[in-house]
């Protein structure tokens, strides 16, 4: 164990890789095997394992998910944060998709409708709560491995400009693999999944997954990123714009991207403030896997 150890300290790209390669096949599995998201709206089962193997590379290297920023040191403080920003995002998502949907003459209103976009599945409240669980499963993986242990590692090697610019495009590109989907199973062309691909399922997890990396290296904890990951999925996928029979699709996707990419920006902006109110309550950065946290 203390040779594996010890390997594991050497070597923090091979683990990572190794690591990234396990959840990633899981997560195929799931997506192009068993489906699970045609079924249940979610695939927790890769999600669920995912940690698993995140907290059993812990245990073998002699660490608790304390080392990825699970810790309760100034918990208030870090909820607060993820709270704060991410409501900010959300308000800002549905207002600006709002007054797209009414600048087009098309009568909207924001509705409670539990619906999950990757399976084209929706349901009532008992489906909505089973959506809520599975982004706190969602949430501890993809918080634990991009943000909680990628940043920390990659700090070992490169500043932390580089550490957090290579985890977001990691999480980035970790959402590909849904527009792959899409076109193998014929729901869209080429060209509309490779429009899908760069714009929303790189571009839009790569700025979002930056942000949540600068407020993971601000605040020395993964609970602000972990907050504002889950209230972001979850308020998407219990709320949507009711729309009209009869309106033309392009304008509510329109709608959906523009409000995206402006709520994103936002976040991005709101580095600011994580930086202005971390430093207001004294946050420690976060070290390296090699220092202590």
């Amino acid at each position: 164990m203390e040779k594996w150890r010890i390997f594991a300290e050497n070597h923090p790209f091979v683990i990572l890789s190794l690591i990234t390669l396990i959840c990633l096949i899981l997560s195929l599995i799931d997506i192009f095997i068993l489906r699970i998201d045609e079924l249940w709206g979610e695939i927790i089962i890769s999600k669920a394992l995912g940690f698993f193997i995140i907290v059993l590379y812990l245990w073998s290297v002699q660490r608790s998910v304390a080392a990825i920023g699970l810790h309760r040191t100034m918990i208030f403080q870090a909820f607060l944060i993820g709270v704060l920003v991410s409501t900010i995002m959300v308000v800002i998502y549905f207002t600006a998709g709002f007054l797209v949907l009414t600048s087009s003459n098309v009568k909207t209103a924001i509705i409670f409708s539990p619906t999950d976009p990757k399976g084209g599945i929706g349901g009532g409240v008992i489906f909505g709560l089973w959506l809520v669980f599975g982004n706190v499963v969602n949430c501890c993986m993809e918080e634990g491995l991009f943000r909680g242990l990628m940043t920390r590692k990659f700090l070992t090697r490169v500043d932390f400009w580089k550490a957090n610019f290579l985890q977001a495009v990691l999480f980035g590109a970790w959402h590909l693999r849904w527009p792959l989907k899409y076109y193998i199973t014929g729901q869209m062309t080429l060209m509309q999944a490779l429009f899908n691909a760069v714009f929303i399922n790189f571009l839009a997890p790569f700025l979002i997954g930056f942000m949540w990396g600068y407020m993971y290296y601000k605040t020395n904890s993964l609970w602000p990123s972990w907050i504002s990951h889950f209230i972001w999925n979850s308020t998407l996928n219990l709320l949507i714009f009711s729309i009209p029979l009869g309106t033309e699709e392009g304008i509510l996707n329109m709608a959906i991207i523009i409000s995206g990419t402006v709520s994103i920006l936002t976040g991005l902006i709101l580095m600011v403030l994580i930086k202005f109110l971390a430093y207001k309550w004294n946050m420690p950065e976060l070290a390296p896997w090699d220092q202590d946290n």
